[in-house]
């Protein structure tokens, strides 16, 4: 379960920042997953949002979907805030099951989204 704590810093940073956050997010069984599209992402998020800040995820949760380039588990996070360069992080969970891959991508997202805002 995701610690309420980091949310909570999201939102409380947001908030002194005095803008929203946008988000995205498309972890399938597989599908287009790659650093070019979390960052695409984020881009749209922004443009067609009142967000200051966006995150963007896309990774293969799994079950299944995973191929030896690009495995499940492997999940690429974007963050950007307007007029900043976009920030991102490319992580390998492992096939360690759907729920704790995307409990692992929230706590990730979170932690780039904190970094984007200072």
């Amino acid at each position: 379960m995701i610690a309420p704590k980091e949310a909570v810093a999201v939102l409380d940073a947001c908030r002194r920042a005095g803008i929203m956050l946008a988000a995205a997010e498309s972890c399938t069984g597989g599908g287009a997953v790659s650093r070019e599209v979390a960052l695409a992402m984020t881009e749209g998020a922004l443009a067609y949002s009142r967000a200051g800040v966006s995150v963007a995820v896309t990774g293969i949760a799994g079950p299944g979907g995973g191929t030896a380039e690009k495995p499940v588990g492997l999940v690429h996070i974007a963050a950007r805030r307007k007029g900043l360069p976009p920030l991102h992080r490319e992580c390998r969970f492992g096939d360690i099951g759907r729920a704790e891959v995307r409990q692992a991508t929230v706590l990730a997202a979170l932690e780039l989204i904190i970094q984007a805002l200072r």
